[in-house]
């Protein structure tokens, strides 16, 4: 039995015939212990394997990197059938993307020789990098032309990432077929788990 005010209810369980009490109200973080042990196992050992060691190597800081090479091809593909603003959107996407990511590279490096990212650090991360593939994966269709309003093309990208299957475009056809491709290839990445796929990195 467990319970806040206990002096209320251990009259009337006692009455009712609960023979087992426990001393002190159970949170959920004793029941966890609690079970743990009972089934000979330490609740830290558990932890550990789950979560990252205090001095390990983020890798997930390239993120950003593997987002601009994925933008790569759509880009090759606007320049095999000439369409030279939206292979320019591309470039500047995967400038832009790349830059950054080498400027968070670099800030993670001297990040692990402080004594790199712990468990909450990582989480925060993982959070905080889904945001940025979006905003960066939006930049093609807004700079290309293809959503003229950015808000508009950050919600078609977080769809495909999120594997939402909503859609701001009413016609996906008129689009060419690089800004297709990046469209077809954002949903591909949510449905094999963008946050999955962070943390893999």
């Amino acid at each position: 039995l467990t319970a806040y005010d206990w002096s209320d209810i251990e009259v009337e369980a006692k009455a009712a015939g609960v023979t087992a009490f426990c001393s002190k109200p159970m949170f959920m973080s004793d029941l966890r212990e609690t079970l743990m042990s009972a089934l000979g196992q330490n609740q830290t050992d558990a932890a550990q394997e789950l979560l990252p060691q205090k001095n390990a190597d983020f890798k997930g800081r390239r993120i950003l990197l593997v987002e601009a090479v994925f933008l790569v091809p759509p880009m090759a593909l606007c320049l095999w059938d000439g369409e030279g603003r939206n292979a320019r959107a591309f470039l500047w996407a995967i400038a832009l993307c790349a830059a950054t990511g080498a400027a968070l590279c670099a800030l993670g490096r001297h990040s692990a020789r402080r004594g790199g990212f712990g468990a909450q650090t990582g989480f925060v991360t993982v959070a905080l990098a889904w945001a940025a593939v979006s905003v960066f994966g939006a930049m093609p269709f807004w700079l290309g032309g293809a959503i003229p309003h950015f808000v508009d093309a950050l919600f078609e990208t977080v769809s495909g990432f999120t594997t939402t299957g909503a859609s701001i475009l009413s016609d996906v056809e008129v689009l060419g077929r690089g800004m297709l491709y990046w469209r077809s290839f954002t949903h591909w990445l949510g449905g094999m788990g963008i946050l999955v796929f962070m943390l893999s990195l």
